[in-house]
């Protein structure tokens, strides 16, 4: 006879974890421990709140004791996985991944966990196996075509990737990233009509993504079109204060229509989010020269340089032949 005692605080506890009440999981889980602390279930699931709140350490304690318990449980070798992958621990989450697919080779998500760990060790190769092994499994699983088209993304095989994008898309029509990935690729490609509708299409789902509004704006910035381009910046900023990318692009927006006073306030801010930034030293200099502040253009030359980014030969000659004559 179940005990009705346990069976309120267990269902309680799958309620909350529902709900992203991770404490109040975790609270009504160790209480259903107490009146079956035999069940490999309570401990996976408390496992889970653990891991979800960041908690990777107990997570990995309760996914131990669930496996002590029942070492077929291929659904805890597989969370516990990705607790230690959280940590850095890539070997040994690579091993729990194995093992979960040595007991369930159907298990997709074993599989695309790998991948990731792969793909974070830099062996590419193996993580594309794993990522197409767990769409084999599961045709429909979203995040395994996302990865692998990510990968093939790095990879520069960009044909791959927006095949691997759609086709995630396919399955989700509303994966922002997925959009978002694709529309990189399309820039890359410079397709630029279609980088456009994607990352408008990512910002139709997720409105606070910031990268997704700046890079609308350098296409916008590419095709010329320079007030759309201030005003995707100007979001992006907005929804990331600190977004040192964003402050360089729309300085360079504002120096192409001629106001390089705001874009010399543009470029300093960026140096203040991220002083080793090499390239807007040099977007700075050039708009320095502009207004004629040649010493500043000279320093921030030199500062550009020092920071390996190599700097336009005709703003050199230029500041050159201004100080021949001078």
């Amino acid at each position: 006879m179940i005990n009705s005692k346990f069976q309120n605080n267990y269902e309680k506890g799958l309620e909350y974890l529902d709900q992203k009440n991770y404490d109040q999981a975790i609270n009504y889980f160790t209480e259903a421990i107490k009146d079956s602390p035999a069940n490999p279930k309570i401990f996976y699931n408390r496992g889970g709140a653990f891991r979800r709140k960041g908690d990777f350490e107990n997570a990995i304690l309760d996914y131990n004791r669930a496996i002590d318990i029942d070492p077929k449980y291929y659904g805890a070798y597989n969370n516990r996985g990705i607790s230690y992958r959280k940590i850095g621990d890539l070997n040994q989450a690579i091993s729990d991944f194995t093992i979960a697919i040595e007991i369930n080779p159907k298990c997709a998500d074993a599989y695309n966990n790998r991948g990731i760990a792969y793909n974070i060790k830099h062996n590419y190769d193996q993580a594309i196996l794993d990522f197409t092994k767990a769409i084999e499994v599961d045709p429909k699983y979203a995040k395994a075509y996302y990865n692998r088209g990510f990968i093939y993304y790095d990879k520069h095989e960009f044909d791959k990737a927006i095949l691997d994008f759609t086709k995630a898309i396919e399955v989700d029509p509303k994966y922002a990233k997925a959009y978002y990935n694709r529309g990189l690729v399309y820039y890359f490609k410079q397709d630029y009509d279609f980088a456009l509708r994607d990352y408008t299409k990512t910002i139709e789902l997720d409105p606070l993504c910031a990268e997704a509004y700046d890079n609308r704006g350098i296409v916008y910035y590419y095709r010329n079109d320079f007030i759309r381009a201030i005003l995707d910046y100007n979001k992006a900023i907005e929804l990331k204060p600190d977004f040192y990318l964003a402050y360089n692009n729309r300085g360079l927006a504002y120096a192409r229509t001629g106001d390089y006073n705001q874009a010399i306030s543009d470029f300093t801010n960026s140096i203040n989010f991220n002083s080793k930034y090499g390239s807007v030293y040099a977007n700075r200099a050039s708009a320095y020269f502009q207004i004629k502040n040649y010493e500043k253009t000279l320093m921030d030359i030199h500062k550009a340089e020092e920071l390996g980014t190599k700097v336009d030969s005709k703003l050199i000659k230029d500041l050159e032949k201004y100080s021949e004559e001078g």
